[in-house]
């Protein structure tokens, strides 16, 4: 509506004057890189309405709706006033004894249209569940129904719960295999996400044929959808063995993609500034680091940053035309978690939803269950549908190593973050040399893992920091050297006496340098089985620190070119291009005199 109003030049003025014309329609396009793409008039709408798709160049698409102004001809009011309807649904009452065709898109449905068949849709998901609630599928009683699902996850998905909600109320329901028509039909393989309109484009360009009759053969050949018995909806155990599906991260083994995780930190330590950070680098696609991230659109909800604050950090993180911010001073603010609007969040895109705070988003006691139990019921939904959610949360002012409010959280999160500051006794707030820690804690149903990071004032966030330990370790490592082979009771009382390190210290760097900085080795035939350490060796044997890119195709990638390998010094030949910018290669002689090579780098 603030889009519109510019354009129209109302700043300031009601929505009432707001009428648009066609073209002015086709210029209120989203943020970012999105063109006009087509126009879908929903007549059985009251008032009539139409709905206007936009597609950026990675095909990513948005729709925009707008009701016909009664009173002006010709023009359109942004937003949708009518309760959603289905496309094509008074042709429903005009021919009462045809097939009813539904398919995902208006699209398809003109296809389908255009061939002589009668094709409805809802436009969406979310719009089918609308017309549900209002409707109760009226239209659809005593119709033999068959549905076209799209050639993906989501499409299938879509007509399970459409076929779902109409068996009670049509004469029948069945479904085609698009793909099997597909695969008998074209002479390559169906891509993912195709859809009958894509199947009658390629069939017309094959055969030049309009493809009516083999849409006829599909339905004759649909399957009928029968009622699923509980037994039938339950996972066989050896069938899960098959699913392709594996864990992502939208944030390497930080963040899982399509979880709920929770974020947790005291108050001012920096959890906006560092989520913010996280939500332009999965925007854009870009490593947080050495981290590497899934690109997917982010909604950064705002309950608590005033704007200026807001625009200041922006100003510092760079620009992103995939990253949205909800803030409260938005003509439609963010709706709260547990009031009636919080279903506007499904009407966005499938992406990464991050609540500052999450204490801010509801106005319920935080440390009533019950209430609780409100706000986690309607996250999880919002996880059913596909969002990856991330809750920033404080701690008690007691306890920094546990989130505030009811443990009714713990049971809503799957993978809980802490960021905590590493404090010595001289610590000064947010100087760029003190460290913090961001990993698990509590709980995860994924894997533990964790991450140092030192806080930068020049640009306000965090960068990455080497971890504390390896430096620890490589003191020990040299101690040892002058000592080994070492007991284990010898090896501790010297850190002691030359590092200063406590027995719980000790004992940790001991067990996290094993294998990598000594092998440790037990005598099982001495009581007390008493612990060997020695270091293990290593030797640089090469070294390059030049960039080379293997995907230039100035320089073609060659194995057997002399220009392309390395004499190294034991007469090996080192073949490839090395990715990093600083890549060594080592011989490690291990106690029992094997040797092995490592590689610090990437090739």
């Amino acid at each position: 509506i603030k889009k519109a109003k510019e354009i129209l030049g109302l700043d300031g003025q009601g929505a009432s004057l707001m009428s648009m014309t066609m073209q002015q329609i086709k210029e209120l396009k989203p943020d970012g890189n999105y063109t006009f793409q087509r126009m879908h008039t929903y007549k059985a709408g009251n008032p009539e309405y139409v709905k206007a798709i936009y597609k950026d160049p990675e095909s990513n698409k948005q729709a925009r709706y707008f009701t016909l102004n009664n009173s002006s001809e010709g023009l359109y009011l942004p937003g949708r006033e009518s309760k959603p309807v289905l496309y094509n649904q008074d042709l429903l009452a005009q021919r009462p004894d045809d097939i009813v065709c539904y398919v995902e898109g208006e699209k398809d449905c003109d296809t389908l249209t255009g061939l002589g068949f009668l094709a409805i849709t809802a436009g969406s998901a979310t719009d089918f569940s609308s017309y549900m609630k209002h409707c109760k599928a009226e239209h659809f009683k005593g119709r033999d129904v068959v549905l076209f699902p799209d050639n993906d996850d989501a499409g299938y998905k879509s007509v399970e719960k459409i076929a779902e909600a109409l068996l009670p109320i049509a004469k029948s329901i069945k479904q085609v295999n698009l793909k099997k028509a597909w695969d008998k039909a074209l002479p390559f393989g169906m891509p993912q996400g195709a859809d009958i309109t894509d199947f009658i484009g390629q069939y017309k360009e094959l055969y030049n044929d309009d493809g009516k009759e083999v849409i006829l053969k599909m339905i004759a050949d649909s399957v009928k959808v029968e009622k699923k018995s509980l037994l039938d909806s339950l996972f066989k155990w050896n069938d899960i063995l098959n699913l392709d599906v594996q864990t992502e991260y939208l944030v390497q083994n930080l963040i899982p993609k399509g979880g709920i995780t929770l974020l947790f930190g005291r108050g001012g330590i920096g959890k906006t500034s560092l989520s913010m950070q996280i939500a332009h680098k999965v925007a854009e696609g870009l490593p947080f680091g050495e981290l590497q991230t899934i690109k997917t659109p982010v909604y950064f909800i705002d309950f608590e940053n005033p704007l200026s604050i807001l625009k200041e950090r922006v100003e510092k993180i760079g620009q992103s035309h995939n990253l949205y911010v909800w803030h409260i001073s938005n003509e439609i603010q963010p709706p709260r978690l547990d009031s009636n609007k919080w279903n506007l969040y499904k009407e966005l895109p499938l992406g990464l939803l991050i609540f500052d705070t999450l204490r801010a988003s509801h106005l319920s006691d935080e440390n009533d269950s019950q209430d609780m139990a409100v706000i986690i019921s309607r996250l999880k939904e919002l996880r059913e549908k596909g969002f990856t959610i991330l809750l920033l949360h404080h701690t008690p002012k007691s306890n920094e190593s546990i989130y505030k409010g009811s443990t009714a959280l713990l049971d809503l999160a799957d993978h809980c973050l802490g960021l905590e500051g590493l404090k010595d006794d001289d610590t000064v707030e947010f100087d760029s040399d003190n460290l913090y820690r961001l990993g698990v804690r509590i709980k995860t149903r994924y894997e533990p893992h964790h991450i140092f990071l030192t806080f930068n004032p020049d640009i306000k966030g965090f960068e990455i920091a080497q971890d504390p330990d390896i430096e620890k370790m490589q003191d020990i490592y040299k101690l040892l050297k002058d000592i080994q082979p070492a007991k284990q009771k010898e090896l501790k009382e010297k850190i002691k006496e030359d590092l200063g390190y406590g027995e719980y210290v000790i004992r940790r760097l001991l067990k996290k340098g094993k294998g990598v900085y000594w092998t440790v080795t037990e005598d099982k035939d001495k009581k007390g089985k008493p612990k060997t350490y020695l270091c293990i060796c290593v030797d640089t044997i090469y070294s390059q620190h030049k960039y080379i890119n293997p995907f230039d195709t100035q320089k073609p990638f060659n194995t057997n070119s002399h220009a392309e390998t390395t004499q190294n010094l034991d007469n090996s030949i080192y073949v490839g291009d090395l990715r990093e910018p600083s890549t060594q290669i080592h011989k490690c002689q291990k106690p029992d005199g094997e040797e092995i090579i490592l590689i610090e780098g990437e090739l």
